[in-house]
């Protein structure tokens, strides 16, 4: 059975524009290309695949802007966010697709609202609110690949250098699709052909994406990248949201 035209249309353009948001910011590369490959393909064939190109993805991220992230922040973090991870992971396994795209849609419509809106705090919030950062994120994460946000709002407001917070996300990132990798493979998600192949075949796109995003991350105004992924992000919600209930 072959491919559908929309399916080759809709992933290449997706995958490239969620990796050049991912190399510019360090995040954000699945709330992006998840809602709009999620119009095309299930959710339970997008969210493997794209964990894939996200481990390697934050890799060469990493790789490239290595010693800067913050490890204390990392060391509270990512054993709250495992647990969160853990609980999305047999969601996914076992929920039906109405509820799952709603429950995105939902998610991706009130973080593009944020971002438009982009709150005026901007002081330190205290350690506790670890908690709920990495529950959710955790969650999310699994569920959507969707958790980047959720862990980027929490370390925005602990780390103050953007070079640190953008090298201390892309290490979160490479750790959290670790972690995903390996529990979706314990629930059977991986183990399907579409996903390894989906994944080697968007692989150039994914690295043609981040390498010009990373590229130009210091040069485009922090401001005008949050405008335009806020419209992206309210536009993929609202149309999930019909999907889900049409």
């Amino acid at each position: 059975m072959g491919v559908e035209p929309q399916v080759l249309i809709v992933a290449p353009l997706a995958v490239f524009v969620a990796f050049f948001v991912f190399g510019m910011t360090g995040f954000g590369s699945s709330v992006i290309a998840v809602p709009l490959l999620a119009h095309v393909l299930p959710l339970q064939q997008v969210v493997p695949t794209m964990v894939l190109m996200e481990f390697v993805a934050s890799f060469l991220l990493r790789r490239g802007h290595g010693g800067r992230s913050n490890r204390r922040e990392l060391a509270w973090l990512v054993p709250v966010a495992v647990v969160g991870i853990g609980a999305g992971a047999i969601l996914l396994a076992r929920l039906p697709a109405a509820p799952l795209l709603a429950g995105l849609g939902t998610f991706v419509l009130l973080f593009g609202l944020y971002t438009l809106l982009d709150p005026s705090f901007r002081g330190v919030i205290a350690r506790a609110w670890v908690l709920p950062a990495g529950l959710v994120g955790g969650t999310f994460t699994a569920l959507f690949g969707t958790g980047g946000p959720v862990y980027a709002i929490y370390l925005s407001r602990r780390i103050e250098d953007r070079r640190e917070f953008r090298s201390t996300m892309a290490a979160m990132i490479t750790v959290s699709t670790a972690v995903r990798i390996v529990a979706f493979a314990l629930t059977g998600l991986l183990l399907h052909l579409k996903v390894l192949l989906g994944a080697l075949a968007l692989a150039p796109v994914m690295l043609a994406g981040l390498r010009l995003g990373s590229r130009v991350h210091l040069g485009v105004s922090p401001q005008r990248v949050r405008q335009a992924l806020g419209a992206v992000l309210v536009a993929s919600g609202v149309s999930l949201l019909v999907k889900a209930v049409g």
